[in-house]
């Protein structure tokens, strides 16, 4: 393999790569601010503000969630099938879901540890 050869495909792989990595938007979700009932997250470093919400179970809510970090976040709730997908800094996306019952997780696929809770009662 000539070393323009090798060149394209340490470009392509690095590509492939990095399109992979984190969330696609899946559920329902949507670019920019909820409405005046949202209730507000905001992804900053590598924490989520608040990282517990308590909300009562059986309700639809919308979860308005504001990246203030420097990089790129999501929200997802893997067990809701619930991504919002790469929410780039400065940017507001919206997920709308009905709250379960007990607790779930959910968590910024792009950077381990980034978690919080939703418990449900």
């Amino acid at each position: 393999m000539s070393i323009g050869s090798r060149s394209t495909a340490t470009v392509v792989v690095t590509l492939i790569v990095l399109t992979g990595c984190g969330a696609e938007a899946s559920g329902n979700v949507s670019a920019g601010p909820g409405g005046p009932g949202a209730v507000p997250v905001v992804a900053v470093d590598n924490r989520f503000e608040p990282e517990r919400l308590d909300l009562p179970a059986g309700d639809e809510i919308e979860v308005e969630v504001t990246n203030e970090g420097g990089t790129t976040h999501d929200f997802t709730i893997e067990e809701l099938d619930l991504s919002t997908g790469p929410i780039e800094p400065g940017e507001v996306a919206t997920a709308t879901f009905t709250v379960p019952g007990g607790e779930i997780t959910f968590v910024c696929s792009l950077h381990g540890g980034m978690e919080g809770s939703v418990t449900g009662s």
